[in-house]
């Protein structure tokens, strides 16, 4: 999460952010960040329509041509994943 912070950052202009509540049997957690949260709640069958596929694109360094093989989720998870092997 730190690093997903450094790397895309935070602010209050910005027109969409992703929240996600990983916990193990408490499923009130959610009620207590929502309130914090000053905006539109949305499914998460809309990501894509929010996600900046070119600011990604930048960011990990994915050509075009390697999308003629995979997805952008399959390039930036194979970065991620990789990324402590180097």
């Amino acid at each position: 999460i730190s690093d997903s912070l450094k790397t895309f950052g935070l602010n209050e202009r910005d027109p969409a952010v992703l929240v996600v509540a990983i916990s193990k049997g408490e499923t009130n957690k959610m009620k207590s960040i929502i309130p914090l949260i000053k905006g539109e709640q949305v499914l998460l069958t809309k990501l894509q329509s929010i996600t900046d596929e070119n600011k990604i694109k930048k960011i990990y360094k994915i050509p075009e041509s390697e999308l003629t093989c995979g997805s952008l989720t399959d390039a930036v998870v194979t970065r991620i994943a990789t990324k402590d092997a180097n």
